[in-house]
């Protein structure tokens, strides 16, 4: 069932993707890994984001294009092919 969106109706799917995405560009400032370890002075614990290796580089990316190409998709809005006669 379709839902209506700012005026366009959206499936089910594209609107999983689109939260897809969305949680995928806030994941990317997340701390992904984190790390401690003992000093003389007590501990020191540090974390990494996605953008601290080339991994992660790639994942911003995918995202962003994933993102241009729903917005410039319409959304997962249907359409026809024209008919072949």
């Amino acid at each position: 069932m379709p839902l209506n969106v700012a005026g366009k109706q959206m499936s089910n799917g594209a609107l999983a993707v689109a939260g897809g995405l969305v949680v995928g560009l806030v994941d990317t400032f997340l701390p992904w890994h984190t790390t401690t370890f003992p000093t003389v002075l007590g501990s020191q614990s540090g974390g990494h984001d996605a953008l601290g290796y080339w991994s992660g580089w790639v994942f911003f990316l995918a995202v962003i294009v994933g993102i241009a190409m729903f917005a410039i998709g319409g959304g997962g809005r249907r359409r026809r092919l024209p008919d072949a006669n």
